[in-house]
């Protein structure tokens, strides 16, 4: 009897009793559809948010591996510039001992060149003095040539 409202407790008059109860049952009607309405609108929000929560999860996922394959791209590009930048030091160290081996040919073909040089100028002096030399022999082979036309002309 607790449950019922005071006002639809032992009434008096019985013959208003039907009509109360009546109204008593409506107004738990009205209060079970409201509950049950209430429960809808629960149960719809709850699907709601479960469906929230699954877009959430799905996008975490979807962010996750968006992410991870964020990280292995980074780690790839890292990869390739060390191998970037071990090539270009062994392209430097190439380069270095190139230069120094062209060096080295360089030094060694300056002394070629100052030899070559030198031999030259030896040939040059030599040739001079073979024609100084042949030039004199020429000049002692006419003077008698000339000395005996001279005599020649003379007698």
């Amino acid at each position: 009897m607790s449950s019922i409202p005071k006002r639809y407790e032992l009434l008096e008059d019985t013959s208003n009793a039907i009509p109360a109860l009546e109204k008593l049952v409506q107004d738990l009607m009205q209060h079970l559809e409201r509950y049950v309405t209430n429960v809808k609108a629960e149960k719809e929000r709850i699907a709601e948010l479960y469906r929230l929560m699954q877009k959430i999860e799905a996008e975490q996922a979807k962010q996750k591996l968006q992410f991870e394959d964020e990280q292995r791209e980074k780690e790839e590009l890292q990869r390739k510039m060390q191998n970037i930048e071990v090539k270009q030091a062994k392209q430097f160290e190439d380069y270095r001992k190139e230069r120094e081996e062209l060096q080295r040919q360089m030094q060694i073909l300056l002394k070629v060149i100052e030899e070559k040089d030198k031999v030259l100028e030896e040939k040059d002096k030599d040739m001079r003095q073979l024609k100084d030399a042949r030039a004199a022999a020429e000049r002692m082979v006419q003077e008698p040539q000339h000395e005996v036309q001279n005599k020649k002309t003379q007698t």
